[in-house]
């Protein structure tokens, strides 16, 4: 899994679970100019970290070695808008319900919890009051990583006996 994965997942839930249009949600790009929504209707994701979670395990078939390594990542949520504080708990109340497990499962993340809701409304460029309301989402999900490993089909052995 990689990081655009984790972004289209948690993407398709805020639609799915926000009544937010897929083009108003958006991913932070901390060195990037993005334009916003002229609506203050929007969610920006961020992916803050992501940490190894455990010793990698291995698998190897005839020709391939894999590692796979479970990870642990937190995507801050920041819903902006008038329904901002009810979108945002929206996805609190559903963090730790079979509803979000079902879901994200399709797409390989499993949902831990979400830390609470904070308040972040601020003032715009326009000097206008904007409804932010920010959440950080843990999620769990598991990176492989697959190379060619050199392998033989035949050995032949020099077996002797040797005195002890």
């Amino acid at each position: 899994m990689t990081e655009n994965d984790i972004y289209v997942a948690i993407e398709a839930m805020l639609v799915r679970f926000t009544d937010v249009d897929v083009n108003n949600v958006l991913r932070a790009y901390p060195s990037q100019r993005v334009s916003l929504p002229n609506n203050n209707d929007y969610i920006i994701m961020t992916l803050l970290s992501a940490q190894r979670i455990d010793t990698p395990s291995a698998s190897w078939t005839a020709n391939d070695y894999t590692v796979s390594q479970d990870k642990r990542a937190i995507m801050q949520l920041d819903f902006f808008g008038t329904n901002a504080d009810i979108r945002s708990n929206v996805i609190l109340d559903l963090s730790r319900s079979s509803v979000l497990c079902d879901f994200l499962e399709n797409y390989g993340i499993l949902p831990l919890y979400a830390d609470d809701v904070s308040n972040n409304t601020g003032v715009s460029g326009e000097k206008q009051y904007v409804e932010r309301r920010t959440l950080q989402l843990h999620i769990n999900y598991q990176t492989d990583v697959t190379v060619e490993a050199d392998t033989f089909s035949a050995i032949n052995l020099n077996i002797f006996e040797t005195e002890l």
